[in-house]
């Protein structure tokens, strides 16, 4: 996964230093996850920004009990929820992630 995310943030930002890409490094960690697991749920607080190297992410809303999807994450994208993660306010919608075939 590190250089997965590491090629994909130096082939966008191409002039970051040894240093900053060293921060980068520190700051992320790797996970793996197994299908349908939920990286976000409904009222908890995000406090993690998820980099997708494999794999698909679905984030949806949930109202009178049907999902609404809201949008798709693929190899490459960043999953978080920006407003509870930079305010510290509950989650609403779930990301999970899905099955490869």
């Amino acid at each position: 996964m590190m250089n997965e995310f590491i090629k994909y943030i130096s082939s966008a930002i191409p002039d970051l230093n040894e240093d900053t890409l060293s921060v980068l490094k520190k700051s992320f960690s790797k996970i793996e996850v197994k299908k349908d697991h939920l990286l976000l749920k409904q009222g908890q607080v995000c406090n993690n920004l998820y980099f997708i190297s494999e794999g698909i992410s679905r984030s949806f809303s949930i109202k009178d009990d049907k999902e609404y999807t809201t949008w798709f994450g693929f190899k490459n994208n960043f999953i978080t929820s920006f407003i509870s993660f930079f305010q510290e306010s509950q989650v609403t919608k779930v990301s999970k992630c899905l099955p490869m075939n």
